[in-house]
């Protein structure tokens, strides 16, 4: 249930430039996609593919114009 709601939020920020904090890695790049359980960022030239139990928290990263 909390993944979905999870899931739910993070769905407004497709198109978003975020930064992933997890585990593994952190890396910077804009919502690709979200699903019930993981997130994806994924520009021109690579792809993140982020399970929501590897992560320690999302930031919001907003570049201004």
């Amino acid at each position: 249930m909390a993944d979905n709601l999870l899931s739910a939020r993070l769905k407004a920020l497709i198109g978003q430039q975020v930064t992933l904090y997890g585990s593994i890695y952190n890396v910077t790049g804009p919502v690709a996609a979200v699903g019930d359980d993981y997130l994806m960022l994924a520009d021109a030239v690579s792809a993140v593919y982020a399970p929501f139990a590897s992560l320690s928290f999302v930031e919001v990263v907003f570049n201004k114009a």
